[in-house]
């Protein structure tokens, strides 16, 4: 399984952590390193050291909820699905979306109607060069990368935006839902 670079997750932490989030949504889990660093470093409601109230998941893949039983553990939902699927009453739920190495698996038409229908904020990394990933010409298409990304396609709700040891880093403002 592709994973993201390390040297990214501190910063990309850091980007959630100035928003203080209650209830954030980790979009492809992976391992759920996502689900467990947040709680580390944001800190929960339940704890007493921090606002998190709830960090919840949605995996695409059905095999990867398969080979890591332990994310039920890690979030406290684990939704099994498509992201781009959902309808707005879910996305509207979370005051933070994650996109950890994953918005470039889906088509990027859809992918930017996507991030318009979401109307609090997004945090993503995505690669700066485009590159196929092996385990997609061996059968797991939920692994293709679907999109390439720049930082001129997130100018105009983009509150941070760099790229960082290979890779994007960005943090959408909050959005109007639609629909």
């Amino acid at each position: 399984m592709p994973t993201s670079a390390l040297p990214i997750w501190p910063t990309l932490i850091h980007l959630c952590w100035e928003v203080q989030p209650r209830r954030i949504l980790d979009v492809g889990p992976g391992h759920g390193k996502a689900g467990i660093l947040l709680r580390e470093y944001i800190g929960t409601e339940r704890r007493g050291n921090g606002p998190i109230q709830r960090i919840d998941a949605i995996e695409a893949e059905p095999r990867y909820v398969e080979m890591f039983p332990w994310n039920e553990a890690v979030y406290d939902d684990l939704h099994r699905g498509d992201i781009v699927r959902q309808g707005s009453e879910m996305l509207a739920f979370y005051d933070l979306v994650l996109f950890a190495d994953s918005i470039e698996h889906i088509d990027k038409d859809e992918a930017l109607a996507l991030l318009d229908r979401i109307p609090g904020r997004v945090v993503l990394s995505t690669p700066a060069a485009f590159f196929q990933n092996p385990e997609a010409d061996e059968g797991w298409e939920t692994e293709r990368h679907r999109s390439h990304w720049t930082l001129g396609d997130f100018a105009g709700r983009a509150e941070h935006i760099e790229e960082l040891h290979g890779g994007l880093l960005v943090r959408l403002a909050p959005g109007e839902a639609c629909c």
